[in-house]
């Protein structure tokens, strides 16, 4: 894990000094991509804002990648690569890790390029795997962490998704009273 740390310190590091896109030729799996980011988000509050949206982007590019991915697959008549899952356990885990960024997202005026096509795209994997399961499992991780605004806006905008592929006590007892706070 710390080799997979150093290298991610050092593509960051010279994505800030050469302004380059990082390669994506890192090593680094999606999982410790995930907890770095994620780590980072934490340990960082008090970093400048500027920092915290380069972690977010860095985020976003392989992400995006690995979201129609697994779009094109789910299309095909007979999904082979994955385990649909894996797939919906997956986009759980970037679905969390753009909730860490909710207080970033928020603050961003007309977006952030590929953060809705992330968000997006994750749901519809999440439904097309597991529908109401996989919602629950979601909305679960999601309020497992305390819920600032921003976190709770970013969770109403994910239920207001999977509305109508969640049950009525997710929607009751989680989503509705987020809405009334």
């Amino acid at each position: 894990m710390r080799d997979s740390v150093d290298r991610f310190v050092g593509v960051m590091r010279q994505r800030g000094e050469n302004k380059e896109t990082p390669s994506i030729e890192t090593g680094i799996t999606s999982g410790e991509l995930v907890t770095l980011l994620r780590r980072s988000v934490a340990d960082n509050q008090d970093n400048g804002w500027n920092k915290q949206k380069t972690v977010l982007f860095a985020f976003l590019v392989p992400t995006s990648n690995i979201i129609d991915i697994l779009l094109r697959d789910l299309a095909q008549p007979q999904p082979s690569s994955f385990d649909k899952a894996s797939a919906s356990e997956l986009c759980i885990q970037i679905i969390a890790t753009l909730a860490a960024f909710s207080h970033i997202t928020q603050q961003c005026e007309g977006g952030l390029e590929g953060h809705d096509r992330v968000l997006y795209g994750a749901l519809d994997i999440i439904v097309a795997s597991e529908g109401n399961k996989g919602s629950q499992r979601l909305v679960r991780e999601l309020t497992r962490e305390e819920v600032s605004q921003s976190r709770a806006a970013f969770i109403l905008q994910c239920g207001e998704q999977l509305v109508d592929d969640s049950d009525s006590s997710t929607l009751t007892n989680t989503l509705l009273p987020l809405a009334h706070s």
